[in-house]
């Protein structure tokens, strides 16, 4: 089998689970106390196997094709651990906010640490990229936005993972950032919402709902907010930049990507 038609399998399969675990999704987890974020253990099915041969296939396919891809590799992106498509995600019960909720939600991985060659083939391909994140980016802990009746919006929270605190987080931190953004499954929200409409006491509330989970869990534990985040809280707030400002075969690539990311 060609490494084409694999791939075709690869992605027939992940979108199938996708729908799924989408089609799936439960109600909001509410009307109880505050919960520290809960242990996430590794999800084992055939379908997550099955994955991981297609996976396994593909790499070898490509190896004995001797295939390259047709543009350059970027250094810093080749040094990126890269994960494909969504086993289950998992959501926490909701914490309440000023005029609404936030859902701890956090995605588990269908295959992680991908082949590098296996992720630049991908990416040049239809679909290929919309089911592949960074690691560090798309799997941790981040919150979505739900309004007072607790229907789900198409904006989540996700803390500036890459600002640099040099004393032990003991308490809930005060001056780390926190961001929203759109989340990829825009069709899928209940509604839309406003965030620059947001009062400074809502966004308060939001940073206090969250800062806790940073004592308990390290910061790599969360997703990254993304490179065109609005601040929350603080409002003084700035993300901090990435080492590289080039993390694809090219920036045509990194911005179709951007437009198709799924949390």
């Amino acid at each position: 089998m060609g490494f084409e038609a694999i791939a075709d399998q690869l992605i027939s399969l992940t979108r199938t689970l996708s729908e799924q675990d989408h089609a799936n999704r439960p109600k909001p987890i509410g009307k109880i106390t505050w919960r520290e974020l809960p242990e996430i253990y590794p999800v084992q099915s055939d379908l997550n196997s099955r994955a991981r041969e297609l996976v396994q296939q593909l790499n070898e396919a490509l190896t004995d094709a001797n295939w390259n891809p047709k543009q350059p590799i970027n250094e810093a992106f080749s040094d990126e651990e890269w994960t494909f498509g969504t086993a289950e995600t998992i959501r926490a019960p909701i914490r309440e906010i000023h005029g609404g909720f936030l859902e701890p939600t956090r995605r588990v991985p269908l295959v992680a640490q991908l082949p590098q060659q296996v992720v630049y083939f991908l990416i040049t391909i239809e679909e290929g990229s919309d089911y592949l994140e960074r690691e560090t980016h798309g799997m941790g802990w981040h919150y979505h936005y739900l309004d007072w009746k607790e229907r789900r919006s198409n904006v989540v929270l996700s803390w500036d993972t890459r600002w640099t605190n040099l004393v032990p987080q003991t308490k809930p931190p005060q001056t780390r950032g926190l961001f929203v953004e759109e989340h990829g499954e825009k069709t899928n929200a209940d509604f839309t919402a406003k965030p620059w409409l947001w009062g400074l006491n809502k966004r308060k509330t939001m940073y206090e709902a969250c800062s806790p989970d940073l004592v308990t869990w390290p910061i790599e534990s969360f997703k990254c907010a993304a490179n065109k985040s609005e601040v929350v809280y603080p409002l003084t707030s700035s993300l901090t930049p990435h080492p590289s400002s080039v993390t694809g075969l090219s920036t045509g690539a990194v911005r179709s990507k951007a437009k198709r990311r799924r949390y």
